[in-house]
């Protein structure tokens, strides 16, 4: 099973890298603060994110090859809106 970086994820979903952790931060961010809206968005068909390993002193993310299912799901999941689904849950700057 090949392990894949940030930049290789981004590349098979056709997102930027940015896209893929702010995915990531948003859901830490309501796992860690507000499970209560988690568990609300997944009964409403939210897939959930693969869990991801974190390596080296940067904490960069690492995924195994068969996660990218997962993580297409999420992505067509992912509402097409304007200022998006986490702009609701993120703030900028933090």
């Amino acid at each position: 099973m090949a392990k894949l970086t940030t930049g290789q994820v981004a590349i098979r979903l056709g997102i930027s890298t940015y896209t893929l952790k702010r995915w990531y931060q948003f859901w830490e961010t309501l796992a860690n603060t507000d499970v209560s809206e988690l568990n609300k968005l997944v009964a409403n068909g939210m897939p959930a994110l693969p869990q991801c390993e974190y390596v080296g002193n940067r904490k960069d993310r690492i995924w195994n090859e068969d996660d990218i299912p997962e993580l297409v799901e999420f992505k067509k999941w992912v509402p097409a809106t304007k200022n998006g689904i986490f702009t609701k849950y993120l703030k900028e700057g933090k």
